[in-house]
């Protein structure tokens, strides 16, 4: 391999690197702004220059990061209350056959 082509690679490596770094980067001022915890100004203005990004999208990650909370708060308990609406529809049904039960037993005595 050659100098040049080896150093196009490990540049491109390099770059891969950074870039990755920036985004978790990215993703954890997100984060910790909507965990309600405060960054560094410095932190987030390198980060923003890094990212190449402005205040306004960054307030917009955030609004996202919030929403997608809200969105999972909201779907989660789904499959926990379809299970005990299945319960409840069983319990009913129990109970009507129940009370046919007992309407056919006063008819019979009466």
């Amino acid at each position: 391999m050659s100098v040049v082509a080896e150093l196009v690679n490990k540049l491109a490596g390099r770059k891969a690197e950074h870039a990755a770094a920036v985004k978790r980067g990215w993703r954890e001022i997100v984060t910790e702004l909507a965990d309600g915890k405060k960054v560094k100004p410095d932190d987030a203005e390198q980060m923003l220059a890094e990212a190449g990004k402005t205040p306004a999208d960054l307030a917009a990650a955030v609004q996202i990061e919030l929403d997608r909370r809200r969105w999972r708060a909201q779907i989660e308990p789904e499959p926990a209350l379809r299970e005990q609406l299945a319960k409840l529809d069983q319990l009913q049904i129990a109970n009507r056959n129940r009370l046919d039960e007992a309407n056919a037993a006063f008819q019979l005595e009466g």
